[in-house]
């Protein structure tokens, strides 16, 4: 992977990714180009919608394959602990399909990067830049297998996954649901 030295090329390389990628991240030109800012602004800003995908995935595998109320679901999550190994599981636990060594491997990558940035530690420039077109390569790599497995795009816009009306009213069932699946307060069961 050839790694842009400059703003510049890192938006080249941005508009050669997916539509969606590009609606997705959709501030990061703009981000990216200021030069006031700094390279930690536009990657923290691709971590945080990053890690919102990721999110994102379970939630839209729950109430799709299981009929889970939406708004249940979506509260249950927010006060699931979710780790990085907890979140391999909770995925094979929704979509019944482990995500392949290559995804997870990309996943440690970036958050290796993400841990070094928010802890205080500042990466070397180089390694942020190559982040963030690890977050891009992730992003399409990803959106291609959850199509496969779960018959929708992550990154994207979400249309159709939840489908009208073919979702379960009662609160205690997607509770029980969210449960049985794995997702805790404390972690994963």
């Amino acid at each position: 992977m050839t790694v842009p030295r400059d703003y510049r090329g890192l938006i080249k390389t941005f508009r050669e990714y997916p539509q969606e990628i590009q609606d997705f991240y959709f501030r990061f030109p703009a981000l990216v180009a200021a030069s006031d800012v700094g390279w930690e602004a536009p990657v923290s800003y691709l971590l945080v919608k990053f890690e919102y995908a990721l999110m994102v995935t379970l939630y839209s595998g729950i109430v799709r394959h299981f009929g889970t109320d939406p708004e249940e679901t979506w509260k249950e999550l927010k006060n699931a602990m979710i780790t990085r190994n907890s979140y391999k599981d909770q995925f094979e636990n929704i979509f019944s399909t482990a995500l392949s060594p290559a995804l997870m491997k990309k996943i440690r990558q970036i958050s290796d990067t993400r841990n070094e940035l928010f802890h205080g530690k500042l990466p070397e420039p180089a390694r942020l830049r190559k982040t963030m077109i690890e977050i891009f390569d992730f992003s399409k790599a990803f959106n291609e297998f959850v199509l496969k497995v779960g018959c929708f795009k992550p990154i994207g816009s979400l249309q159709g996954v939840i489908k009208s009306g073919k979702f379960s009213k009662k609160m205690a069932i997607t509770k029980w649901v969210i449960k049985g699946l794995g997702f805790t307060k404390e972690g994963i069961i």
